[in-house]
């Protein structure tokens, strides 16, 4: 029994030192009256009864009866117990969560936190800037192909968010897309030139030749495949 005890105590400490750190950015969107992330967790956290950790439990130990037959199974047989135990409890626990908050209602967060108008239309457009495509540098002739797709949840608040979205994005061709569970502004490059990649530029070329110079090595990750073709310019 202490064997168990000391190994469901290396979980517990394994949970603690893996605790993503909680930071907030100008693109998350929060329940209304929480300031912060970490706020809106506590709150979340707070909310939990007895009841609910009883739910959690329960459902935890069927799942590992399930998976494993018992407790003592797991942590007697498991060389990865610890992250095979983890991994349970965080999707019992994501779910039993995802369940008890519901369907969160992101463009109500979004014109809630933006106030007027004006500031969800410069909000979107900041979006669009910051999802510029990074792997090849901009020019017109990148622009002219370039698609866009604004995910938002359907219903009367969508039909909302999209006047807004119609100021924003107004002269720029945008495809509409159903996201029920954020806000999202994608961008991409289509039918850019393999040659534009700047991993097959001079410098690339260069690294390729001198790898490909040494005995005994390959700079291809499917040593598998002999013959190589040459892009075409």
């Amino acid at each position: 029994m202490q064997f168990i005890r000391t190994r469901l105590e290396d979980l517990a400490q394994h949970f603690h030192e893996t605790r993503m750190p909680i930071g907030d950015t100008p693109a998350t969107l929060l329940p209304s009256k929480c300031r912060t992330l970490e706020e809106a967790v506590e709150n979340l956290i707070g909310s939990l009864t007895l009841a609910d950790l009883a739910t959690l439990d329960q459902n935890a130990q069927q799942s590992i009866e399930q998976e494993f037959n018992a407790l003592f199974d797991l942590c007697m047989n498991s060389v990865n117990m610890i992250d095979d135990l983890r991994s349970l409890l965080m999707r019992q626990t994501r779910a039993y969560l995802n369940q008890k908050l519901g369907d969160a209602d992101v463009v109500e967060m979004f014109l809630t936190r933006m106030q007027t108008t004006q500031q969800a239309v410069t909000a979107l457009q900041r979006a669009y800037r910051e999802a510029q495509p990074g792997i090849v540098r901009a020019s017109p002739q990148f622009a002219s192909q370039q698609l866009c797709i604004l995910g938002f949840p359907s219903g009367e608040e969508g039909e909302r968010f999209q006047v807004v979205a119609q100021k924003a994005f107004q002269g720029l061709e945008v495809v509409l897309a159903n996201h029920s569970d954020e806000i999202l502004v994608h961008r991409e490059y289509t039918q850019v030139p393999l040659i534009e990649l700047p991993q097959l530029g001079v410098i690339a070329a260069n690294a390729y030749d001198a790898i490909s110079g040494q005995a005994h090595f390959t700079p291809h990750t499917r040593i598998d495949i002999v013959p190589w073709s040459e892009v075409d310019q």
